[in-house]
């Protein structure tokens, strides 16, 4: 369950010709039953500088596949390795090449598989996203469903 969230900005390092670097984190806490306490320490705001390429070099490889696949239903699935970029990050940049991917219109979800904890953790979590944000957030732990956060934030089980 989602206990509390805030941003803050913190100064490193000496102060230099270029002054003092400041640091954005993202700090959530949250209770899962079950499960003992842990902190991932990510950047919040920056957006890495190649993503528009990744995204892009995603979208040519699967997206022409999955549209001519026969399904009464497409799905893109996007797997994350790393705890940054966010997954909403990667669905703006999504966003920004419908422009250059029309066949973008013909997929009807878009999920976002987190596996940059599998190792350390056996947890996995999948993330629905559409244009309104964040719709479902199921979190897998040792292969067991341990968790869903409804679109509001809302612990659903």
């Amino acid at each position: 369950m989602l206990v509390g969230y805030s941003k803050r900005a913190v100064p490193v390092g000496v102060a230099s010709k270029k002054g003092t670097m400041t640091l954005r984190v993202g700090i959530q806490v949250s209770t899962h039953p079950g499960m003992s306490g842990c902190c991932l320490i990510a950047p919040s705001d920056r957006v890495p500088a190649d993503l528009r390429n990744d995204v892009e070099r995603a979208l040519r490889k699967k997206l022409p596949k999955l549209v001519e696949a026969h399904a009464d239903k497409r799905i893109l699935l996007l797997e994350r390795d790393q705890i940054h970029p966010a997954p909403e990050q990667v669905h703006a940049g999504l966003v920004k090449q419908r422009a250059t991917f029309p066949d973008l219109a013909k997929i009807d979800e878009i999920w976002f598989v987190n596996t940059a904890f599998y190792d350390t953790n056996k947890s996995v979590d999948f993330v629905l996203i559409d244009d309104q944000g964040r719709v479902i957030t199921l979190i897998f732990r040792n292969g067991e469903l341990i968790q869903e956060i409804g679109r509001t934030n809302q612990w659903i089980r």
